[in-house]
């Protein structure tokens, strides 16, 4: 196993953060979309 590391997301993670919710998770919420990222990562 790698070494995890957690860490805030970034707006370079836009496109990560939902790809990876979609493989970790069970299911989905209407907001775990890249807007709905930039909108959690925005300061």
């Amino acid at each position: 196993m790698t070494d995890l590391r957690i860490r805030t997301a970034t707006p370079d993670d836009l496109d990560t953060v939902p790809a990876f919710w979609k493989t970790a998770a069970e299911g989905t919420s209407i907001s775990d979309d890249r807007d709905g990222v930039e909108r959690l990562v925005r300061p």
